[in-house]
């Protein structure tokens, strides 16, 4: 049973699975499906997927909670792009922690926490400096000096990114 959910998100339902090996050999079988583009129009698309898993009862009881953990799965997944996740229970702080570094980095562009730390380029056969390299920094108010690799993938997921260059 496949659903479509809106915009990009489906769900597929298959009911007589019981143990997460099969659901995670369906999820590779599904994705084996998008590695060869598609040809429209004279052209070729590639397309990536990314599946969350989960499994009743031990998910979740009800639709409800099952979905928003497969949903919770994929998101976990989209990380690594084009690839699946099972839920596990931890994810939820993780996609809390998450989703609440998301609300602080609008805050943090609304209220102008970065700062840019220049770097030097130097030519090593010469030793003369060629040029700089400006590298971003937020001083978040509570956790402190973040690195970037903790804020910029973020930027670049919601599309903050350019409003962080500006």
């Amino acid at each position: 049973h496949v659903f479509r959910m809106g915009g990009d998100e489906f769900v597929i339902l298959l009911p007589d699975l019981t143990e997460s090996l099969a659901a995670e050999q369906q999820a590779q079988t599904l994705m084996a499906l998008f590695n060869q583009p598609f040809l429209l129009d004279q052209a070729e698309y590639h397309v990536t997927i990314s599946v969350g898993i989960s499994f009743y009862p031990q998910d979740g009881k009800s639709v409800d909670v099952l979905m928003k953990n497969a949903d919770t799965a994929m998101y976990n997944a989209k990380i690594h792009r084009n690839e699946f996740s099972s839920y596990m229970p931890d994810m939820n702080m993780k996609a809390h922690d998450r989703l609440r570094l998301e609300s602080d980095l609008r805050r943090a562009l609304e209220q102008e926490q970065f700062t840019l730390a220049y770097q030097p380029l130097v030519n090593l056969a010469t030793n003369k400096v060629v040029g700089v390299e400006a590298l971003v920094r937020w001083l978040h108010p509570q956790r402190g000096l973040l690195p970037p690799g903790e804020f910029i993938p973020l930027t670049e997921e919601n599309g903050l990114i350019l409003q962080l260059g500006e």
